[in-house]
């Protein structure tokens, strides 16, 4: 999904010079990826009754309209992201898919290993389940 929007944010600017097909460079998908994050947490923490369940969580929008978490290594000198977590809905569709690749692109790592991976950058409000039909019926042949 984030590659898809990459793409046309590469082509809608410049939509009569179609020649541009090289890959995607890293800061086309992160510009990507913090449009799709912002988009996601205006549709589900747009009003107030959505946001009681951020309650208890230090919050504050950073200066591109994404919503974070404050952590207690706020003067270290790490990534942004690191530092304060990006917040995501764990109900989102788009959020369990995302949660999803990772799942993939991680090798179908266990439930606690994909959480500190995502812990990284994200925070996932409510936490993850385990979905993975692959890895479920793995466990079964145990």
């Amino acid at each position: 999904m984030i590659r898809v929007m990459a793409w046309i944010l590469r082509f809608q600017p410049k939509a009569k010079d179609l020649r541009k097909c090289a890959e995607l460079k890293n800061e086309e998908l992160l510009n990507a990826q913090k449009i799709f994050f912002r988009l996601i947490q205006k549709e589900c923490y747009s009003n107030e009754e959505t946001r009681k369940s951020l309650k208890g969580l230090l919050i504050f929008e950073d200066e591109e309209g994404i919503l974070r978490l404050k952590s207690r290594l706020i003067n270290e000198e790490e990534s942004k992201d690191f530092i304060s977590l990006i917040i995501l809905p764990s109900k989102h569709l788009a959020v369990r898919r995302f949660i999803a690749q990772e799942h993939l692109v991680n090798k179908h790592a266990g439930t606690l290993t994909l959480l500190t991976i995502l812990r990284e950058r994200f925070w996932i409000v409510k936490g993850l389940k385990k979905n993975c039909l692959k890895c479920y019926q793995r466990m079964l042949n145990m």
